[in-house]
């Protein structure tokens, strides 16, 4: 019958042929563990350990030499870093171990210190690789859209928040506004309130829905003011409060937060 050939038995005691004297240790076939795929997949380990520990003391020693940079946009796998020396824009990858090590994301604002590649990306701007990440002074952070069990950090490095509401066309959703402020405080934020359109309230006809909230927009916004946060009242149409929001904001990184329709 043709098939395949027929395995020799397998001999089930060993032991009893060991201690008995009648078993040659010299000619029994040596087997090994692992197969030749395992061993391959063991040296490219090793391998690539050897590399990596080459590449981190490579590092370790020319690191403080690296240009320093200000990450102004994350998107996808890559974040745009601005050189503040020559304002040379690089679009950056971040360097896979210290993605590793790191706990968050490289968020906006972060500072960091970048290796140039020497290649330029389709968009033309020259790419970079982040080495190093440096801790932050102040950190904005959002709330998942569900639990809210969990935050994760938006914002880095900023020293104020703007919080925009307006007086009307929105209506001014004020659990916002607490959320925005216990988040900028939190985080070491300075937080600054401003009412926009007030130029609404003393329109020609006068705008009903302005009227009705006008009058407890100025007793939260005394509260609040009580509580330290500085307080402006703005209206671009009729340029009030605009030279005053300018000097708050000179020489500041600012952080602009509001609902959509505020100004």
């Amino acid at each position: 019958m043709s098939g395949k050939p027929r395995k020799s038995p397998r001999e089930k005691d060993i032991t009893s042929r060991y201690t008995s004297g009648h078993y040659d240790e010299d000619r029994a076939v040596k087997k090994h563990r692992f197969t030749q795929r395992s061993a391959d997949a063991e040296q490219n380990k090793i391998e690539r350990t050897a590399q990596m520990r080459a590449a981190n003391e490579t590092l370790s020693t020319d690191i403080d030499a690296l240009p320093l940079g200000h990450v102004i946009q994350v998107f996808s796998l890559f974040a745009e870093i601005i050189n503040p020396a020559d304002q040379t824009t690089y679009l950056a990858t971040t360097r896979k171990t210290l993605s590793k090590l790191s706990d968050t994301a490289i968020v906006v604002g972060d500072r960091v210190r970048f290796r140039p590649t020497g290649r330029t990306h389709e968009g033309g701007k020259p790419e970079a690789s982040i080495e190093q990440t440096f801790p932050r002074d102040t950190i904005l952070t959002r709330a998942d859209s569900f639990k809210g069990q969990t935050s994760h950090p938006i914002v880095a490095n900023a020293q104020q928040m703007l919080l925009v509401a307006s007086v009307a066309h929105p209506y001014v959703k004020w659990g916002l506004i607490d959320r925005m402020l216990i988040a900028a405080q939190s985080g070491g934020l300075t937080p600054i309130l401003c009412l926009n359109k007030i130029d609404l309230v003393d329109a020609d006809p006068p705008d009903p829905q302005a009227q009705r909230e006008i009058a407890f927009a100025n007793e939260a916004l005394a509260h609040y003011a009580s509580l330290g946060i500085q307080i402006l009242r703005a209206s671009i149409i009729a340029h009030r409060g605009v030279d005053d929001l300018k000097a708050i904001l000179k020489d500041h990184i600012t952080v602009l937060a509001g609902h959509s329709g505020v100004g």
